[in-house]
């Protein structure tokens, strides 16, 4: 079994009220976004053979070393390019599978995944190292609960995404489990929303860690790869939903999610072919009163590196990968 310490009793929260976004009317904002600078880390395109997955969180850029190997490595790349890298060991196991990695403004990297030990026995978990690098804190998901998206609020308690098979082997879909589980530092279960059976297609649960978990002012948002946008008040006794962010056809896709300091939501896509849309990079905000995906203008930077998709935000900036190996650009919203 697995040297990890169970913390975690399941409960569902309730008395949840579901608002529809198109109650709330209110005046539209002019948004415009402004090119302040670039950053070159060592970074390698996720698309890329053997690349990571990435996103920018507060001060750096968490990425993610996916080699099915005992250590996974955690890199966080700071503004001049610097690695805090994070070696992620768990005591009695012989395989960590890092899905995905986020940190806090203080450096405490917070990670989920799979791990297994040697017989092949395995279990979801949440870890938190700490910004030292010397301290790991492990829980273990109770159940067959599996994390895919982690995210850390400003109060400090973890927010997650994931899926729950009733059978791992035969990879059946738990429909009463909650797929989003609010956590507290120790792992102790705050609330869980959105059971599984809710969705329309339960395989979409398998390929959710290709969703979006964000935090902002407003609280946390959640997407799959496609489909509604739900928020989940500060408060957690609310839940709004608004509509997914438009896509051109079947060559255009969601690349990236991510809320600004004061709660502005944005989302990138991308098209990739197609005979009547222009193929590239769209952005799109959310527009809470009328419940609608305006699309943003990115203005020209003055240099040949395209930009690619949204991997994050700093404060009320927005941080784009680009065309070169390693190069990030932030684009000021005002």
């Amino acid at each position: 079994m697995l040297g990890i310490t169970s913390k975690l009793s399941l409960t569902l929260a309730v008395g949840l009220q579901l608002l529809n976004a198109q109650d709330s009317i209110g005046l539209q904002r002019t948004v415009a976004l402004r090119s302040t600078s670039e950053v070159r880390t060592n970074w390698v395109d996720p698309r890329e053979p053997g690349g990571r997955s990435t996103t920018w969180v507060g001060d750096a850029l968490v990425t993610v070393d996916h080699n099915a190997t005992s250590s996974p490595v955690v890199h966080a790349f700071d503004a001049t390019g610097g690695d805090t890298p994070a070696v992620l060991r768990i005591s009695g196991t012989s395989v960590v599978h890092i899905e995905h990695a986020t940190h806090t403004g203080d450096g405490t990297v917070a990670a989920v995944g799979e791990a297994y030990d040697s017989s092949g026995k395995g279990a979801g978990f949440v870890a938190l190292i700490s910004p030292d690098r010397q301290t790991t804190n492990v829980i273990r998901m109770a159940g067959h609960f599996l994390p895919q998206l982690v995210a850390l609020a400003p109060d400090g308690t973890i927010w997650t995404k994931g899926w729950e098979p009733t059978d791992v082997s035969a990879r059946y879909v738990a429909d009463g489990a909650p797929m989003v589980r609010h956590l507290d530092r120790s792992g102790n279960l705050i609330s869980g929303y959105f059971p599984q059976g809710t969705l329309s297609s339960p395989r979409n649960v398998l390929t959710g860690s290709y969703g979006f978990l964000v935090v902002s002012s407003q609280g946390i948002g959640w997407s799959q790869k496609s489909g509604p946008y739900y928020e989940i008040g500060t408060n957690g006794s609310t839940i709004t939903q608004y509509p997914g962010v438009p896509l051109r056809g079947n060559h255009e896709f969601v690349t990236g999610i991510s809320a600004t300091e004061s709660g502005d939501v944005f989302a990138s896509t991308e098209v990739f072919s197609g005979t009547d849309v222009q193929q590239g990079l769209y952005l799109h905000m959310l527009d809470r009163g009328t419940s609608t995906w305006r699309t943003v203008s990115v203005p020209a930077s003055g240099t040949s590196a395209k930009l690619a998709s949204l991997v994050g935000r700093r404060g009320d900036s927005l941080v784009f990968d680009t065309g070169q190996p390693g190069l990030l650009r932030f684009y000021a919203v005002q």
